[in-house]
């Protein structure tokens, strides 16, 4: 860069060595060929801020509208896969009702077999000392035949007295066996029933750690796109005041050089004119001699003039990096906002997890109660459609309140990427804004004209109000945002209060079946 300056100002300085202090001008308008090209003008800018603003917006309320769509077919998908489910169970119950059906048809055709077998036993047993009976009314018998025919009718009342008992033991046995088979198959459908919760109860925590896991990586990521852009902010700013101080050690070189020729030309003025009072000089050299201090006056006020145009731009840097500053202090600002709402979701998880481990309790202790207070095939089967139905209902509401939240993390997602897209606009803009200073700076070099500075001048004008738009819309979005936000915690709280109210009914309802 002071290469270039030498090269630019070399014309322009002559050495105090020349016979003649005349040197040919080069042309001003050779110095920069960018002054021709065509300026957008502030109207037209704002007109691009408020396009961007609403392809920003439309393609923000797509984005929703595609999300929305996606979760309606996962909705409508869980609910098919809800429905085979209930199918298959209600299916399966229907099956296990013939089953025990058909077993206890079995067991009372074994018990009736079992009945007529005795009961025709004991018929045979009856008829044959009838039979005695008749013969020996018929042929005379004696003292010994009489005391054997007592003993064995004594014996058949015996043999009758233990049919009986045993019969008795039997349908005992056979009562005992059929409730035994039917309490195996409640325990066996109730440890499938908690089977399944727990392995559902499984698979939700595994998604949610998942979630966890998934937030946490994108906040870590986002503190370090934030503390890289802090450190290149900075850089920039370390670079910006080290190229103004070798600006301003360049302009005080040159005015220094320039302060030197003028004292040579005062020397060599001072020598014409003590050679003139010892020679005759001629009009015209004098003449000259004062064309030459006067262009040489002009110039110093020339370089007076870019030195105030200088320390404005200075200033007007300041006024830019303090904005910047305080913009990053609005990003920080955002970063912790969201940083609070995904403790808050934390929180929310937690406690969740806390109420289904409570929940799991209580309906192990309802299973207990329940299985105990169970009388009869029948009135068990309802009561288990009840309590599945009751699961269903709770399995349902746990489904919403998680669809909600992942509904809430989505957006916070998109609310943090829509932050980093202001965030590269921004970016870009101080770019674009770096690039502009380089240039003029570059320009500074030579004589910039009067058009130029106004090009200038009405540019920094629309940078201006395009950040300032992009501002107001930043600020109006983030309240809108938290809206949102604060919308969907007022609908969780609301689900919240809901399942609790359901919970209470159920655990009255199990309550009251129970006494």
């Amino acid at each position: 860069m002071r290469a270039k300056m030498k090269h630019s100002k070399s014309p322009h300085a002559p050495s105090p060595h020349a016979p003649s202090p005349k040197r040919p001008r080069t042309p001003p308008s050779d110095l920069s060929s960018d002054q021709k090209k065509p300026r957008l003008s502030p109207s037209s800018s704002r007109d691009g801020v408020c396009d961007d603003t609403l392809r920003i917006a439309t393609q923000l309320l797509r984005d929703e509208n595609r999300q929305l769509l996606a979760d309606r077919d996962a909705l409508e998908k869980s609910k098919t896969a809800l429905s085979e489910r209930l199918a298959h169970t209600q299916r399966s119950l229907r099956d296990l009702e013939d089953d025990l059906a058909r077993l206890y048809r079995q067991k009372q055709q074994e018990m009736d077999t079992q009945r007529l077998e005795l009961e025709q036993k004991l018929q045979d047993a009856s008829a044959r000392p009838r039979a005695s009976k008749e013969i020996n009314s018929t042929a005379g018998y004696s003292k010994q035949t009489t005391k054997e025919i007592d003993s064995f009718l004594q014996s058949c009342e015996r043999w009758k007295t233990r049919f009986i008992a045993l019969n008795r033991k039997l349908e005992t046995k056979t009562e005992k066996a059929a409730t035994q088979q039917v309490q195996s198959v409640v325990r066996d459908l109730v440890t499938s029933v908690e089977m399944d919760t727990l392995r559902s109860d499984a698979e939700n925590t595994q998604t949610r750690l998942e979630w966890a896991s998934w937030l946490q990586e994108d906040t870590a990521s986002c503190l370090a796109k934030s503390s890289r852009e802090r450190q290149e902010t900075e850089a920039f700013e370390a670079m910006e005041r080290q190229l103004m101080a070798d600006r301003v050690v360049e302009l005080e070189t040159q005015l220094a050089q320039k302060r030197a020729v003028e004292r040579e030309k005062e020397v060599e003025l001072s020598s014409l004119r003590e050679a003139q009072e010892d020679q005759v000089v001629s009009k015209q050299e004098v003449a000259a001699l004062e064309d030459e201090k006067k262009r040489r006056t002009e110039e110093l006020t020339q370089m007076k003039n870019k030195m105030e145009a200088v320390e404005a731009e200075k200033a007007t840097l300041k006024q830019q990096n303090k904005k910047l500053v305080e913009e990053g202090e609005e990003i920080e600002k955002l970063q912790r906002a969201f940083k609070a709402r995904d403790a808050k979701m934390i929180t929310v998880l937690k406690t969740e997890r806390e109420k289904s481990s409570q929940r799991k309790q209580e309906l192990q202790i309802l299973y207990a109660k329940f299985s105990s207070s169970m009388d009869s095939v029948s009135e068990k089967a309802m009561r288990l459609e009840e309590v599945e139905q009751q699961l269903r209902d709770a399995q349902s509401d746990a489904r919403a309140a998680e669809t909600r939240q992942k509904e809430l993390e989505r957006q916070i997602t998109s609310l943090q990427e829509e932050n980093a897209s202001l965030l590269a606009q921004l970016k870009a803009q101080n770019e674009a804004l770096k690039r502009q200073q380089a240039e003029r700076e570059h320009q500074s070099v030579g004589q910039p004209s009067t058009e130029r500075t106004i090009d200038d001048e009405s540019t920094l004008v629309a940078q201006l109000a395009e950040k300032e738009a992009l501002q107001m819309f930043i600020r109006r979005y983030h309240s809108t945002a938290e809206d949102k936000c604060r919308q969907l915690m007022e609908k969780v709280s609301a689900l919240e209060s809901l399942r609790a109210s359901t919970q209470t009914q159920t655990e009255e309802s199990c309550t009251g079946e129970v006494n």
